[in-house]
């Protein structure tokens, strides 16, 4: 597994690139990893995540770490 903790898709794709670069450097099948990013989620942004989400899998993200922020009261 591979974390990235945030930046836009395009940064999380490039950041991946360089991930797959070491792999090869190393003999490692980069398929064999799975990546992850973090987002957060709150109560008023469930529709902009879904769409993030999104274009974080046209990049190969395949997992996603969910930081749940709930409004204080």
């Amino acid at each position: 597994m591979w974390n990235a903790a945030g930046g836009s898709p395009a940064e999380v794709a490039a950041s991946s690139t360089i991930l797959d670069q070491h792999c090869a450097d190393v003999g490692r099948d980069p398929n064999q990893i799975r990546r992850s990013v973090q987002l957060r989620v709150g109560v008023d942004n469930v529709d902009q995540v879904q769409a993030m989400a999104d274009h974080y899998a046209k990049v190969g993200v395949t997992d996603f770490l969910l930081i749940v922020q709930v409004p204080t009261r």
